[in-house]
């Protein structure tokens, strides 16, 4: 079996509000006990720095952090549950701060090789921290050819930063250089 996933729309914005959707597809059909497994990284649990943990549900579509798997246009359904997992370390015995793994099995209907399966993560927003990370995605235990990838862009620059060597001596000519940033020091 062959994987496809892509983040849709793909790029956000530091701190502003969003919801992400995961496309995947298979080129084998899903039967009912065949599970999807995703982990967003861990950047994307985060609240307002290490200490918090976004709370992620499944119950309330308007309430924040909500998360739902579907197959559109198919009589799927799936029982989806949200465990503590670390991501880099998936050790059960493994300390678990902001991991968050869903896992959706299939407990009714199929979805047919090649049909879209959607994971919605909604009502929520981009992580502080500017960068390129990769979701974690299993379907049946087999990694999507390419990692779905969730980039977080910096927002408006709010200050200046300069930059000198520290090694300059006296009346030495030196270059500087200029960094703007936003207001998360991206």
């Amino acid at each position: 079996m062959r994987v496809t996933a892509e983040v849709k729309g793909g790029c956000f914005t530091v701190r502003q509000p969003c919801d992400v959707e995961v496309i995947v597809q298979a080129t084998e059909a899903l039967s009912p006990g065949d599970v999807i497994e995703v982990q967003f990284p861990h950047t994307w649990g985060l609240v307002t720095g290490p200490s918090y943990t976004r709370e992620l549900q499944t119950t309330d579509p308007a309430a924040a952090h909500y998360i739902c798997v579907e197959a559109p246009g198919t009589s799927a359904r799936y029982c989806v549950e949200i465990r503590r997992r670390q991501l880099n370390f998936p050790s059960p015995a493994a300390t678990v701060r902001h991991g968050r793994q869903i896992v959706a099995t299939l407990t009714e209907g199929t979805v047919p090789a090649g049909v879209t399966v959607r994971v919605l993560y909604a009502n929520t927003f981009a992580p502080y921290v500017a960068e390129t990370e990769q979701v974690w995605l299993r379907v049946r235990g087999v990694a999507p050819e390419v990692a779905p990838q969730l980039t977080v862009t910096p927002g408006p620059a709010e200050s200046m930063r300069v930059l000198a060597p520290s090694g300059v001596e006296p009346g030495q000519r030196f270059d500087v250089l200029l960094v703007s940033l936003d207001r998360f020091e991206n």
